[in-house]
This record gives C-alpha cells, sequence and structure tokens, in this order.
C-alpha cells in the first residue's frame, strides 16, 4: 500500500514575511493589509470547506500552509490545511426550516 501526500508550502506566516520581504522589504500598510485579506480569504475558505463535513482537528495557524502556486494578482491566495493526527468526521444534523 502506498499513501501519496502533497508536498505542503510556507505556514502564513512565513509566506507573509517572505511576500514582504520579496516586494522590496518595505511595511507599507495598505499593501499589507491587502496581502493579509487575500491570506485570509484563502484560509477561512479552506476552514469552510473542512466544515462543511464536520472534520475538526488541530485548527492553528501553523497548520495552514500556502499552495505552491499562487498568482500575486488573485483576490485569494489558496491555503491548504494540514495535521490531521486528532481529527474526526462528525454527522451534521439537518435543520429544519419550521419555526416550531
Amino acid at each position: 500500500m502506498y499513501i501519496v501526500l502533497e508536498l505542503g508550502g510556507k505556514n502564513l506566516k512565513q509566506y507573509f514575511h517572505d511576500r514582504i520581504v520579496t516586494e522590496g522589504g518595505i511595511v507599507n500598510g495598505r499593501t499589507n493589509e491587502k496581502l493579509l485579506i487575500k491570506i485570509v480569504k484563502g484560509a477561512a475558505r479552506t476552514l469552510e470547506q473542512f466544515h462543511q463535513y464536520g472534520i475538526h482537528g488541530d485548527v492553528k495557524y501553523d497548520n495552514f500552509v500556502v499552495a505552491h502556486e499562487n498568482d500575486s494578482n488573485d483576490d485569494v491566495i489558496d491555503v491548504k490545511l494540514i495535521d490531521f493526527n486528532n481529527s474526526c468526521i462528525h454527522e451534521i444534523p439537518e435543520m429544519s426550516n419550521s419555526s416550531g
């Protein structure tokens, strides 16, 4: 039996820092804010996907990694969630629309 895993990238903090340094090392509040918003959108999208399936575990910023192929012009930075040692799948009960 073989298990194939995708190679992860940098964690969110490393990615953010490296992008700032790559873009000249100038700490510009607006530029940093735009990059941070793109990263947070990607992390939120990833967390939402796992939440839809009831998968919960060790969610912390160290367990979010940035996908290798990202275009700096995109509105969202692709982020992946790693480390599922303590995760489990929960059934999500159906919500009714009746007001009771």
